[in-house]
């Protein structure tokens, strides 16, 4: 058991609530952080869509983190080309490397100087659906409400491999938004921080190695979530029942130059079946064909954007539980 009461990371990290609420957890329990290495710093910056989500949400920014606490921010290139170095941790002055919400592999040389101290967040359930963006992933393969949720494990050589430090189930429920579902999960991130991890590194929590080959690799792909020539009717119906705040866009064949992507919400009307025509772009909806049908989906304008802006949601929501009593998550 290690007499250690706090502890310094190096984060690799990606802006998002999930990392935002994480990390002020974590910075409240008393630890520090010796840097955030990104590969894009302009991408901490909040937009104003997310300085109203964190007003709606108590959840400070990433960038109000790091005006607050002084943390240096090193824009680096991708960590599989940087050059080794055998004493990166003194350098950094850090004890604990965290990798929040990030598309990047860290080698194994960063990974070694760490050792058990390294540890990655992911935002579902492992073992199952590792790999990118797995809330997206989840929503489309309709396994949001099984496998939805939050996982700090111990990072090693593979892709979300690592022995399970902790976990929390946040299943999507049906007729949220996703935004949402983010914050919930970007809550339950921040409870694994102040809890179960801070436990893990002071050797009060053993870590549960995952069964080798349990649990599946998945890679969501943008173009899952468009209404095109390829999806049948059956796909373009569950596209269009996802909770509100996912983005399905129509995808039409244009010329070179023109638009080809519309955003899209609602039901779908079904005309005919294919007739080879053109599609027909109107202001308020675009007729197209799809594999086994001709149909009708209505154009999501920038007034419904307005009204269904994230902050809206999460303050609904919070709204909603502070008058019923019960805990935000």
């Amino acid at each position: 058991m290690s007499l250690q009461n706090s502890f310094r990371a190096l984060v690799v990290v990606e802006n998002s609530i999930v990392s935002s609420a994480f990390l002020n957890s974590w910075l409240l329990c008393g630890n520090t952080i010796s840097a955030l290495w990104t590969r894009n710093q302009k991408l901490l910056a909040s937009s104003t869509t997310q300085k109203l989500v964190s007003i709606a949400s108590s959840v400070p920014t990433l960038d109000n983190l790091v005006k607050k606490y002084k943390i240096p921010v090193i824009r680096n290139e991708p960590l599989k080309e940087m050059q080794k170095s055998d004493d990166l941790q003194a350098q950094l002055q850090a004890d604990t490397l965290i990798t929040l919400m990030t598309h990047q592999i860290v080698p194994e040389w960063i990974i070694d100087q760490f050792g058990n101290r390294a540890v990655n967040v992911h935002p579902a359930l492992l073992p199952h659906y590792k790999g990118p963006q797995p809330s997206l992933s989840l929503l489309v393969d309709g396994q949001a409400e099984r496998y939805g949720g939050i996982t700090v494990h111990r990072l090693d050589y593979g892709i979300d491999t690592g022995a399970i430090i902790a976990q929390r189930k946040i299943p999507a429920v049906a007729g949220q938004d996703f935004n949402v579902w983010t914050y919930r999960i970007a809550l339950a991130a921040a409870d694994l921080a102040r809890n179960e991890l801070q436990a893990y590194l002071k050797g009060q929590l053993d870590a549960v190695p995952q069964v080798p080959g349990s649990g599946n690799y998945r890679k969501v792909v943008h173009r899952e979530f468009y209404v095109d020539e390829n999806k049948t009717l059956d796909e373009v119906r569950h596209l269009l029942a996802l909770p509100a705040g996912t983005t399905i866009r129509a995808a039409i064949t244009a010329p070179p130059g023109k638009r080809d992507l519309f955003p899209v919400l609602g039901k779908v009307t079904v005309i005919s079946a294919p007739t080879g025509a053109k599609p027909r772009l109107t202001p308020v909806s675009i007729e197209m064909d799809i594999r086994d049908h001709r149909i009708r989906v209505l154009r999501k304008r920038k007034i419904a954007s307005l009204l269904t802006n994230p902050a809206i949601a999460v303050a609904k929501y919070r709204l909603g539980n502070f008058g019923r009593g019960t805990p935000q998550a």
